[in-house]
């Protein structure tokens, strides 16, 4: 605003905006993502920088996986590095970081890396084995599977079954049922409406991000035939003017539960 008044003019500052510019160099992306769960072993870790890396001042070293250097490095462009890392890396968590000042932006600035560290976990696959059959009868049993080792994950156990071994192969099975996901343990499914007298087959199997695993072998169990049940009649009891206990027994079940009438 002015005033003429006096012969002079004024003038007020109503509001000042400050733009920040980050001119360090730093890392602002990495794959493997950092924080990220993996399931296969990583050949290279590529970078993304906030500024041109200057080419000159780049070396296969900057780089370290779990305080081991890396064994080289590519150019993407002019702010992008890509990484080789030593093979055989365990499946666990690992931790990429290049110290402070190893690496600098192009010039005339040439600024210095800030300190840097990013981590990932290498999943290994899940190992899983059957729960033998128990609570077999003529037309149901209940079946299983016992979560050995996660692999750092929460794999999906999954069951099985069938009146021939499948293997390895789902395509190959009748039926199967999703047991959910969680650590190691003993995971179970009732199945219900099979044929008396029959032999089923069954096998587990748990999926991560590793990929998926069998148990070693595929497991098996018969159901129960149905026979004629046996009953025998019991002395009865409570005998009294107008009213008596009659009391039978069931000796024999013959492989269902049968009904019982007086």
């Amino acid at each position: 605003s002015g005033d003429s008044s006096s012969g002079s003019k004024g003038y007020a500052l109503h509001g000042i905006r400050l733009i920040e510019h980050d001119a360090s160099l730093r890392v602002v992306a990495t794959s493997p993502d950092d924080g990220a769960r993996i399931g296969s072993v990583p050949a290279t870790a590529t970078l993304d920088f906030s500024l041109a890396v200057a080419a000159a001042s780049v070396d296969g070293s900057d780089l370290t996986i779990d305080g081991t250097p890396a064994t080289g490095y590519t150019i993407v462009d002019s702010d992008t590095l890509q990484f080789n890392l030593p093979a055989g890396l365990a499946p666990g968590e690992h931790t990429l970081a290049i110290a402070a000042g190893n690496l600098v932006s192009e010039p005339p600035d040439s600024k210095p890396i800030a300190a840097f560290s990013a981590t990932f976990t290498l999943v290994a696959p899940a190992t899983v084995g059957n729960v033998a059959a128990t609570n077999i009868a003529a037309d149901s049993a209940m079946i299983g599977a016992q979560l050995l080792t996660t692999g750092g994950d929460e794999p999906e156990i999954v069951v099985y079954w069938g009146d021939d071994d499948g293997g390895t192969d789902p395509s190959r099975w009748d039926r199967s049922a999703a047991l959910g996901r969680g650590g190691p343990g003993a995971y179970s499914e009732t199945l219900t409406g099979l044929a008396q007298q029959r032999t089923c087959y069954f096998r587990a199997q748990v999926t991560d991000l590793a990929g998926s695993a069998w148990a070693a072998t595929s497991a098996e169990f018969t159901t129960l035939g149905v026979t004629l049940p046996a009953v025998i009649n019991r002395p009865a009891t409570s005998i009294g003017p107008i009213s008596v206990r009659l009391r039978g027994s069931v000796t024999d079940r013959g492989g269902d539960t049968p009904t019982v009438t007086l």
